[in-house]
Formats: C-alpha cells, sequence, structure tokens
C-alpha cells in the first residue's frame, strides 16, 4: 500500500535496520518517535512540532556520540586523571582569595596603606634625628620597611583569614570536594602572598618618589624583595598553625604582631 502524500517540506524516514538500533543508554531515557509513523520535517528544526524536536535531538545525540568514538575516528575522552592535582587546586583556591581581596577594599587598603604610613613616619618624623638627613635615612630604612611590611602583612592576614573561613564553614565545604586537604591553606597563603607582593611594588614606587636610589644594581634589588616574599611566605605557616589550633581572630591577630620582634631582637644581636 502506498504512503499517503504529506505536505511540502515533510519525508517519511526510513525504517531502522536491526544493526541501526538506538544504542543509547537507558539513563538518557531517549524520547524518540517511531519512525514508521511519525514523518520527519526537512526544514528549520526551530519550526518543528515537539515529536519532530525530540527526533531531531534524538539524532543530534547519535551524530555526537559517534564523533567521540574511538573506532569512528573521533577523540575520546581520556579518563586518566589530570597531572599535578594539588598544585591545579592551590593555584585555584588561591585565585578566590586573590578575588575576595580584591572586592574588599578595607583589606586592601590596609595592606597598602600600613607601609606608607610607617616609611613616611619614620622618614620624616626621625630622620633627621637619627641620620642628620632625611634623605641619608631613607637609604637605610626602606629596605628595613619592605620586610617589615612582607612579614606583618602576610602573618596577620593569613591567620585571620583561615579562621574566618572555618567559622563560616567553608573548609567544611573544601572537605567534601575530591581535593588535597592541605590545598585550601596553600591557595590562602598564596592569594595573600600576591598582596604583599603588591604592598612591595607601591612601597618601591613610593620610595623612588621620595628619593630612593638603588646602589646595589637591579637585580640584586629583585632578590631582595624576592627573598623578603619568600621570608614573608614562610613566617605566614606560624599563624597558619595558630589558626588551625585556637580558631580566634584576637589570639591570631596578638600572635601574628608579635612574632616579628623576637626576630628583630635575634637579628640585631646577632649584628651587634
Amino acid at each position: 500500500m502506498p504512503s499517503p502524500k504529506l505536505p511540502a517540506g515533510y519525508e517519511w524516514p526510513i525504517s531502522p535496520s536491526p544493526s541501526s538500533r538506538c544504542d543509547c543508554p537507558a539513563w538518557t531515557k531517549c524520547s524518540s518517535v517511531s519512525p514508521a509513523t511519525t514523518p520527519r520535517h526537512l526544514g528549520d528544526p526551530s519550526d518543528l512540532s515537539n515529536a519532530s524536536r525530540r527526533e531531531h535531538a534524538h539524532d543530534q545525540r547519535h551524530d555526537d556520540r559517534s564523533r567521540h568514538r574511538p573506532d569512528s575516528g573521533g577523540v575520546a575522552e581520556s579518563s586518566q586523571p589530570r597531572p599535578w592535582p594539588l598544585v591545579r587546586h592551590s593555584l585555584a583556591l588561591a585565585g578566590r582569595s586573590v578575588t575576595r581581596t580584591r572586592r574588599n577594599p578595607g583589606v586592601v587598603i590596609d595592606a597598602l596603606l600600613l607601609p606608607v604610613i610607617f616609611l613616611v613616619l619614620f622618614v620624616y618624623l626621625f630622620g633627621g634625628a637619627v641620620s642628620g638627613s632625611t634623605q641619608e635615612h631613607l637609604q637605610y630604612l626602606l629596605p628595613g620597611v619592605l620586610v617589615f611590611t612582607t612579614v606583618l602583612d602576610g602573618q596577620t592576614a593569613t591567620g585571620i583569614t583561615i579562621v574566618t573561613d572555618m567559622k563560616n564553614g567553608i573548609f567544611d565545604r573544601f572537605r567534601s570536594l575530591p581535593i588535597s586537604r592541605s590545598a585550601p591553606l596553600i591557595g590562602s597563603v598564596l592569594g595573600d602572598a600576591v598582596r604583599y607582593v603588591v604592598a612591595v611594588v607601591v612601597l618601591f614606587g613610593l620610595g623612588f618618589l621620595l628619593g630612593f636610589r638603588i646602589q646595589a644594581g637591579l637585580a640584586s634589588a629583585l632578590a631582595e624583595v624576592a627573598l623578603a616574599v619568600a621570608f614573608g611566605f614562610a613566617l605566614s605557616w606560624l599563624t597558619v598553625i595558630v589558626a588551625a589550633v585556637f580558631r580566634d581572630e584576637a589570639t591570631v591577630s596578638s600572635i601574628g604582631f608579635l612574632l616579628p620582634f623576637p626576630l628583630a631582637v635575634w637579628a640585631y644581636r646577632r649584628q651587634v
């Protein structure tokens, strides 16, 4: 019996053979309709009826699956785990810390304004009395303020950030994720390291405006900055331990502020 005549733009699909049956998995709930009873539209998919749209989506799924089959020349999705998971997770969480700092103007102002106040205060208030010249005192003082900025800024801010995340349940959420247990701590410390690197750049810029000049060469100055940042990064882990043990912002702030002074006394006694 011949098939009934269809309107323009429709055709009767060819009945599938047993070898071309749908191999969609059961969880996809394939909603393709019977090709023997439903005509297929040949125009734009946006003009299809509901049944024809389902058939079009079903055909599209089959095309996508055939492209990703290894035996069809497509590229198969790799099931191998990506390398360096700790590094990737730590960098991702460091980006989260940097984003949170950027969106908090109070933290940014505190990180940038504190070293500027220290530099201007000690140069113009005590420079003439100590060295007889503010210019000579600036050459002597700026490297010390640079180290003090990385140590003080890195220690207190890192510990307080970790305590806040613990109280807000952020670390509990991190434990439910397939990431390394140490990645949230490393990411927080790396994010704070970016902040006091920016503070060091601002401090150097202000020092140049006030008359500071590098006398040992650019390479030596960059090495000093890298050493100061590494020193602040290392000392930040002390406040990480304090934050994990006490989980209190006031305790972390007090201990973090007092930690540099024993180190300063020890360095002064070795110099003398």
